[in-house]
């Protein structure tokens, strides 16, 4: 299945975090694996941006669980 992860060069994390959370994994599992509160998990999915560090830690998870 082919995830749309960009608009240009912004990441879609709505998208993101959807996917992760049908592959079984809640959003309060993507926050405590990077750290965060959920609802900053949930700010990522409604326009916000993810530190750096956060981001790559969602699109190693992404990547794992959520296969193309």
């Amino acid at each position: 299945m082919s995830h749309n992860l960009s608009h240009g060069r912004r990441r879609d994390w709505f998208v993101i975090v959807r996917a992760l959370n049908r592959a079984g994994i809640p959003t309060a599992e993507v926050a405590r694996r990077v750290g965060r509160d959920p609802t900053t998990v949930q700010g990522w999915t409604e326009g916000g941006e993810p530190r750096e560090s956060d981001a790559r830690i969602v699109l190693a998870l992404y990547a794992k669980h959520c296969p193309k």
